[in-house]
């Protein structure tokens, strides 16, 4: 509450906790007509009222899946950030591709983009061959003599590329090498990964609770 700036405000705080869980969790029929007007302009004055404290930034994910109240939502904060600059950073992510068409997406982004100077869209392609040895030495501190085999198997997704690193880690597939690593011999690469980022997540998660002591616990 005191770095929110709610520190004297007891009263104010408990009342924002409660709209906060209401939002959270919106009886049926919320958000819809006037109720979701309320809800955007108490968001609105929320992050208003925090950003006169501390500086705020707020990231959003997956905005392909978003729907008509949280595109409306970020319309609003779009325009009060152009007419009236707060000391708010609104990032959000979405796929370029392999996606569900989102009409409504699209017609919000293109009203967005009127906000010149607030408003920046940026597409960001696959990592290529070089860009993936550079995060692998960078992930690592050092040289991966198999890097081309992971860039193959990642098809140039950071996230694959970062968890394919921490799988061969964490198994102990790895050795050192006089100018950094190599998978060891006799490891066969392309047919150990598994092929998605679920599946080595999945592996690794098996491997904490199988292995681990406490795995019965964290599963």
């Amino acid at each position: 509450r005191q770095e929110l700036g709610y520190a004297d405000q007891p009263a104010e705080a408990a009342d924002l906790a409660g709209f906060l869980t209401q939002f959270l969790r919106p009886a049926p029929g919320a958000g819809e007509g006037e109720g979701l007007d309320y809800v955007i302009g108490r968001v609105e004055r929320f992050l208003r009222r925090v950003s006169l404290h501390v500086p705020l930034l707020l990231l959003l994910e997956d905005l392909h899946w978003a729907d008509a109240a949280s595109l409306a939502l970020l319309q609003h904060l779009a325009a009060v950030l152009a007419t009236d600059p707060t000391r708010l950073l609104l990032i959000a992510t979405m796929r370029a591709e392999d996606r569900e068409p989102n009409p409504a997406l699209e017609a919000a982004l293109g009203k967005m983009a009127r906000f010149e100077g607030t408003f920046y869209r940026r597409v960001f392609a696959r990592l290529g061959e070089e860009e993936t040895a550079t995060l692998i030495e960078e992930s690592l501190q050092a040289e991966l003599d198999d890097k081309a085999a992971v860039y193959r198997l990642a098809e140039g997704n950071p996230l694959h590329v970062l968890s394919i690193l921490r799988y061969l880690s964490s198994e102990d597939l790895l050795e050192a090498t006089a100018s950094g690593w190599r998978v060891k011999p006799g490891v066969p690469l392309a047919e150990i990964l598994p092929v998605t980022v679920r599946e080595v997540i999945g592996l690794r998660v098996k491997r904490l609770v199988t292995h681990n002591a406490e795995g019965p616990a964290r599963r």
